[in-house]
């Protein structure tokens, strides 16, 4: 996704936009709603800072029981722009700071949007609180149901 810098004003420009994830190459099959970006953008001479945050629902498997479950996901994003006579070498998609070059009119934002979302991810997708998870020895989702097995509640020494 890219924003052209050259129809903002100088000060602060703020505006949503809502993307399939498709357009950002997310899978249709984990993210089952429309991406809702906000956008709040302070243009400078020579230096862009962008404020993002980035709204959807992600299906997700649970880590404990295995049963699919939606979740929304919210993040948000920080990066600044600097106009320079030329890119610096080391520099990539994805860092807090980037570059652009006199009369370069676009920003591409998509890895910026992606590591909004992304990482705001949980490390552990649990479906409930109250999650039961399955059985050690039969498997049975113990959320559903009972299992049959004999649990010994003590713990070897």
């Amino acid at each position: 996704m890219k924003i052209n810098i050259s129809k903002l004003d100088t000060g602060i420009s703020e505006w949503e936009e809502i993307i399939e994830p498709a357009k950002l190459e997310l899978s249709l099959d984990q993210f089952t709603s429309p991406i809702q970006i906000g956008f709040h953008v302070e243009k400078g001479v020579g230096k862009i800072r962008l404020n993002l945050s980035a709204f959807t629902t992600g299906l997700l498997i649970c880590d404990r029981c295995g049963e699919d479950f939606q979740q929304q996901i919210f993040g948000r994003n920080t990066v600044f722009f600097v106009q320079r006579e030329e890119s610096l070498p080391d520099e990539m998609p994805g860092d807090e700071t980037r570059s652009f070059l006199p009369g370069e009119n676009n920003l591409d934002i998509t890895v910026e949007i992606l590591d909004a979302i992304l990482l705001s991810m949980p490390m552990q997708n649990i479906c409930t609180g109250g999650c039961k998870g399955l059985c050690i020895d039969c498997g049975v989702n113990l959320n559903q149901e009972s299992c049959t097995c004999i649990h010994d509640s003590k713990e070897d020494d």
